[in-house]
């Protein structure tokens, strides 16, 4: 059964979107959902999951032990603060993480407004 499925009464939650202390079985907060999004976030600025495997043990193991791809390796045109942002959401313990969804949105928002400032500017130069 590949890694994206769910077996019913095995586990609850789309395994490649697990955070560690869910696969663990350890009590899980917001951070878990901060974890989530930060496949999410992976996801859309390079195309792939950052976890991938064909097995669940396998996929678990990534998940709870190794180290996500950069982001800016499978694609060079993402920004360093993209990456900081994804580095800090999947970070494995969850004290590493960003502690409040509201705080994520924050730092998202003010890069969004930097890069629409940043491309007005260069659109005013050409």
């Amino acid at each position: 059964m590949p890694a994206s499925k769910t077996r019913s009464g095995i586990i609850l939650g789309t395994p490649n979107y697990m955070s560690p202390e869910q696969i663990m079985g350890r009590q899980i907060d917001a951070r878990s959902d901060i974890f989530s999004l930060g496949v999410v976030f992976f996801q859309l600025l390079t195309g792939e999951l950052p976890f991938r495997e064909e097995s669940l043990n396998n996929l678990f193991y990534q998940i709870t032990q190794t180290t996500h791809p950069s982001p800016r390796k499978t694609n060079p045109r993402v920004l360093k603060p993209c990456e900081q942002i994804v580095n800090k959401a999947l970070a494995k313990d969850p004290d590493h993480r960003f502690q409040r969804a509201r705080v994520l949105a924050k730092y998202l928002r003010i890069l969004a407004n930097k890069y629409r400032c940043l491309k007005s500017a260069k659109g005013k130069r050409d």
